[in-house]
């Protein structure tokens, strides 16, 4: 999973035009990352130091799955604290602290979570030998978190507007523990808060042509499409899903009848109560090559692979969006929505603003969910990017061109991968690259 902000001494060459908020690192007690160091959270406070608005970030970065898989992340940045910077200045419009750009959230206080655990912010459970002695709690982090902010800065009993962000597995983890925030807020009446998750739609429905029995389930992989066969990612979810322990919906659990189909955001999202703007292409690339292990190819499998999941994506989202939610989806084939990607025109974060503040200027882009022409073949059709298409390189873009020609995704994992890229910042500066693409490209 990608687009996260990580790679923290490549932020000052990056930000130089923007005031963006430095938050600075607070570890909390009772919090854990996968090897046990503390977790916590990093904030900057409201200029004007008596704010009642807040806007948060979830970090993503992937998942762990298996003994030697998440061991070798807990020696990460994604899996201790201890190689956490101690401040984090992350590119987001409304991390922004220039009133000119970020006028409803520029005074307000903002909070980065990074993630440590490995579970897209889900997990409740702590480390036993049934866990391989490692810290799966980024649902129950996430509480403790809230009620460290409340204790601190009153977060819970004094909040007037709260925006909770995130991308990729951030992005998950947003959707996930919406309604467990919303649940903590005490003060009267209630805050207005809402979510806006990038990225973080894990997974589409299936088509009924896919799972006739069962449409819920995630659409199968590309080893069981190419032959055939309905299979695939549901059985990783079965295999995997009962050692992190994960949050789920009590809604979704109460639907179906096997409660790991509640690990997939599909089946998940109609029960969530917290008023949603979901930010995803309609061809994510993380999800059809890295999760579903379809070739970075233009053969015709593949290329009715990518069709059948832009349809399955389609499907998940437009179809089941609830009243008063929002939807912003290119159609990209890219994993990640770029902030300056226009569909009809119109660009995301004046919509969002829009929409969260329901000020009803922009109502009639609160759903955009980009069209194509019927000689694109059901393909992805977006030309503002030349990388969203497949004839544009199977959703690379200038950054990751880039890094590839560099050899920073040459396979030899995240720490290298970033290093490499902090060596040759002017380079990949040029390129178009942002810490959070380059997180996000190394950790795909």
């Amino acid at each position: 999973m990608a687009k996260e902000m990580m790679l923290g001494a490549l932020l000052p060459a990056l930000s130089l035009a923007f005031n963006y908020a430095e938050m600075k690192l607070q570890l909390v007690k009772g919090t854990y990352c996968l090897d046990g160091s503390d977790a916590g959270y990093n904030y900057a406070a409201p200029s004007s130091g008596n704010s009642t608005r807040w806007v948060f970030f979830m970090q993503g970065g992937g998942a762990c799955l298996g003994e030697d898989d998440c061991k070798n992340r807990a020696k990460t940045k994604l899996g201790t604290s201890n190689k956490w910077s101690q401040t984090v200045t992350l590119p987001n419009h409304f991390f922004d602290l220039d009133a000119s750009h970020n006028p409803t959230f520029a005074d307000a206080h903002h909070v980065y979570i990074p993630y440590g655990t490995g579970d897209t912010h889900k997990g409740t459970r702590m480390a036993d030998a049934t866990s391989f002695g490692l810290y799966f709690t980024g649902h129950t982090n996430f509480v403790n978190i809230m009620k460290a902010l409340e204790a601190k800065y009153n977060l819970l009993s004094k909040s007037t507007a709260v925006l909770l962000l995130g991308s990729s597995a951030g992005g998950v983890g947003a959707l996930s523990n919406a309604d467990t925030l919303a649940e903590m807020f005490t003060v009267t009446p209630a805050p207005r808060f809402k979510t806006a998750p990038d990225a973080g739609f894990f997974f589409p429905n299936a088509l009924p042509s896919d799972f006739p029995e069962h449409p819920e389930y995630p659409p199968s992989n590309y080893s069981c499409f190419a032959a055939g066969k309905h299979c695939g990612l549901r059985d990783l979810l079965q295999s995997w899903a009962p050692i992190p322990k994960y949050l789920r919906s009590p809604g979704c659990l109460a639907h179906y009848d096997d409660p790991t189909v509640c690990d997939s955001i599909g089946a998940a999202y109609p029960f969530i109560q917290t008023p949603v703007f979901l930010l995803e292409n309609q061809y994510d690339t993380n999800q059809i090559y890295k999760q579903q292990g379809c070739p970075k190819t233009t053969d015709s499998m593949a290329v009715a692979y990518i069709r059948m999941y832009g349809e399955a994506m389609r499907n998940s989202t437009v179809g089941v969006l609830k009243d008063g939610d929002g939807l912003f989806s290119p159609s990209c084939l890219s994993h990640g929505v770029s902030t300056t990607i226009r569909i009809n025109g119109t660009t995301l974060d004046p919509v969002l603003t829009d929409w969260f503040w329901g000020t009803g200027k922009l109502t009639q882009y609160y759903r955009l969910v980009e069209e194509c022409p019927a000689s694109a073949g059901g393909l992805p059709c977006n030309t503002q990017v030349a990388s969203c298409t497949l004839s544009g390189g199977g959703g690379g873009d200038g950054c990751q061109k880039e890094l590839e020609a560099l050899g920073c995704l040459a396979g030899d994992g995240l720490n290298a991968c970033e290093k490499c890229a902090e060596q040759h910042q002017s380079d990949v500066k040029k390129a178009g690259c942002t810490s959070d693409k380059i997180s996000g490209l190394c950790t795909a």
